[in-house]
C-alpha cells in the first residue's frame, strides 16, 4: 500500500466522520425545539392552574398562596 493510498483512504474516513457529526446539529436543534415547545406549555398550564387558584380563594389568602406556590414549591 503506497503512502498516497493511505493518505485518500485517511482522508475518507475523516470526510466519513465529520459528515456523521454534520447530521447530530438537525437532531439537536429538533430536540431542543421540542424541548422548549413542551417547557412552554408546561409553563403555561402551571399559569393557568395559578390563575384559577386565585380565582377560587378569598383575597385574604392570596399572598400565602403565593408564598406557598411560588417560595416553596418551585425550584430555583
Amino acid at each position: 500500500m503506497s503512502l498516497q493510498s493511505v493518505r485518500h483512504a485517511t482522508l475518507a474516513s475523516s470526510i466519513g466522520v465529520i459528515q456523521m457529526y454534520m447530521d447530530v446539529p438537525s437532531e439537536t436543534s429538533v430536540n431542543l425545539k421540542k424541548l422548549r415547545i413542551t417547557l412552554s406549555m408546561g409553563g403555561l398550564l402551571i399559569l393557568s392552574f395559578i390563575g384559577i387558584d386565585l380565582l377560587l380563594l378569598p383575597e385574604v389568602l392570596h399572598q400565602a398562596y403565593y408564598i406557598s406556590r411560588l417560595g416553596m414549591q418551585f425550584p430555583f
